[in-house]
């Protein structure tokens, strides 16, 4: 808009001339701001509650860090620039890559050689490397199979227990233990029935010590049915009192699972990078980063 047109149309919204330099002073601050990448694209990321993107210069990240930062396809040319430049250069690309918090991504183009600064940005590999990362892997796997069946297992428990699958399971093992303990109750009084009633014969002929020890071992049997008895009861007094409560603990298992998968996923995927890396630039001279 040529500056006539603009002095026209702010001259339009202004009732004199005092109103119209304020009016002039607050658009020319609006323009500036909106101008300068430091206080605008950069400023807005400031809100920690909001999911955004900002798209930025390198030069204009400095001095912001991010979760995550994405370079697209660096591409620098270092062909016509003196050493000075080069290096400055080098600084910049140090500065884009550091912004980064926890995770970053450089994208390059397969159809060509990867930058030299991208290569240097990489670790050299380090003694049988690839050896140990196979291994990493294969040990990450089993850990991933070991974190699934217990999410699987504490998944279906809470399932069960919604449906009301995991209290007619308790009933049913309840009713057998009861069962269980019964039946050995009841041969132990026969046995001692039978005691109270033994003659001198049958001490005489070792039937009174060995039904005695058939007593014991029978006692020490009913211990264990006794005890499911026990703990059986207090579970379906608990899951019918406060079923919210009862399913806590399966509910902590799945959590602590979801975790540990998350984790492991991420060390997966971190060994998955540094594969790639090695295989991006497998010659490349590696020079310390400024």
């Amino acid at each position: 808009m040529a500056l006539l047109d603009l002095i026209r149309l702010h001259a339009g919204e202004a009732s004199d001339i005092d109103s119209f330099l304020a009016l002039w002073d607050q658009r020319e601050a609006e323009e500036v701001e909106k101008t300068d990448s430091a206080s605008d694209d950069l400023a807005r990321e400031d809100t920690p509650d909001q999911d955004r993107v900002v798209i930025s210069t390198m030069h204009a990240s400095k001095g912001r860090e991010y979760e995550a930062v994405v370079i697209f396809d660096y591409a620098a040319d270092l062909g016509k620039l003196t050493d000075g430049e080069t290096e400055e250069e080098r600084r910049v690309f140090y500065v884009g890559m550091t912004r980064a918090q926890d995770s970053l991504l450089i994208t390059i183009d397969s159809n060509k050689p990867p930058h030299r600064f991208v290569c240097e940005s990489i670790a050299p590999a380090l003694a049988e490397e690839r050896l140990k990362i196979g291994r990493q892997q294969a040990s990450l796997y089993e850990q991933g199979k070991q974190a699934t069946n217990v999410l699987t297992r504490a998944r279906a428990r809470l399932t069960k227990i919604a449906d009301g699958r995991e209290m007619a399971r308790l009933e049913q093992e309840l009713a057998q233990a009861r069962e269980r303990e019964a039946e050995l109750t009841a041969k132990l009084t026969d046995l001692r029935e039978w005691l109270d009633g033994a003659r001198i014969w049958d001490t005489i002929s070792g039937r009174k010590r060995r039904t005695e020890q058939e007593m014991v071992e029978l006692q020490e049997g009913l211990v264990a049915p006794a005890a499911d008895v026990s703990r059986l009861d207090d579970e379906v007094t608990f899951l019918r009192a406060d079923s919210l409560r009862y399913q806590e603990p399966f509910e902590r298992k799945e959590a602590d699972a979801v975790r540990r998968l998350s984790d492991l996923d991420r060390e997966a995927r971190s060994l998955v990078d540094r594969l790639s890396q090695l295989e991006l630039c497998p010659d490349a001279p590696h020079e310390p980063t400024p």
